[in-house]
């Protein structure tokens, strides 16, 4: 059922000539990237204290320890999904193409 409302929404995009998508931990998470909250979120795993600026500043070899495994660990290990990789795609040729994401991951930046 998602898979084919994904690539409803692909054929959308690629057929549309303006185009704006707002997204959210949602398309992340449909390609394996886990949500901060919920569930299954890194919070269940880790102590967003952690990530605090204060404790970075008292403990920056712990704080990048965690934020390699978190942010590059986790997002670098994803793969994209059809939807992901529609939007990348018609962004790259379309300059009326706006993509607007409420959590920055870096996922959208390198899909093919």
């Amino acid at each position: 059922m998602k898979q084919d409302a994904y690539s409803l929404a692909a054929k959308w995009i690629l057929e549309s000539n303006h185009v704006v998508i707002f997204s959210g931990a949602g398309i992340s998470v449909e390609s394996g990237i886990p949500p901060f909250r919920g569930e299954n979120g890194l919070w269940n795993k880790y102590n967003p204290v952690f990530l605090d600026t204060n404790y970075f500043k008292a403990h920056p070899k712990k704080s990048w320890i965690l934020i390699k495994e978190i942010f590059y660990d986790f997002f670098n290990a994803a793969e994209y999904n059809e939807i992901v990789s529609a939007v990348i795609s018609r962004e790259s040729v379309n300059r009326c193409f706006y993509l607007g994401c409420m959590v920055y991951s870096g996922y959208n930046q390198g899909a093919n």
